[in-house]
């Protein structure tokens, strides 16, 4: 990653990963280190996603895996949180609370209804005008979650939940 970032041309630089959210605070406090050598100005975005979404997504992805064989699959709701209050607030800790935005994970709130465009019209509006190139996904969209296994789901997630209504992201 140092190779890239020092022989990248230009002015901005974007570090795309959903997994930065997940990492430990160590983790993000070593990058944050790393990439104020490189810059003092840095922003970083955060689409929440809904985590019964997250999870149909995720089981959906699984259930391909095994051959849509839904009896290999058993519901596992603890599985469905993504401990968003917990990753924001050390997001905020590491980042500055200044510097770290977040918008939903709602295609249907997304600027041209996908995330690769909705991150430059919120982060790089400057940018719009570039060529962008949607990767579309293989995976089929399938809804591997029956009403009352979604309900238990959700149950599991009233944290996560909790804290969007507080942050006001309607997802």
């Amino acid at each position: 990653m140092h190779a890239q970032i020092i022989g990248a041309s230009g002015d901005i630089l974007v570090l795309s990963s959903e997994y930065i959210y997940m990492q430990p605070e160590y983790f993000q406090t070593q990058l944050y280190k790393y990439l104020t050598k490189i810059s003092d100005d840095i922003s970083v975005h955060a689409w929440i996603r809904d985590p019964v979404t997250y999870y149909r997504s995720a089981r959906a992805q699984m259930l391909q895996a095994v051959g849509n064989d839904s009896d290999r699959m058993p519901l596992m709701p603890e599985k469905a949180s993504l401990n968003h209050p917990r990753r924001v607030q050390r997001l905020r800790k590491v980042w500055g609370a200044q510097s770290v935005q977040l918008h939903p994970y709602n295609k249907s709130l997304m600027t041209d209804g996908n995330s690769v465009s909705d991150f430059f019209a919120k982060a790089l509006p400057e940018a719009a005008g570039l060529y962008l190139r949607q990767v579309q996904s293989n995976l089929r969209p399938t809804d591997p979650l029956t009403d009352e296994e979604e309900r238990i789901v959700r149950d599991a997630c009233k944290d996560d939940y909790e804290f969007l209504a507080k942050e006001g992201l309607e997802i």
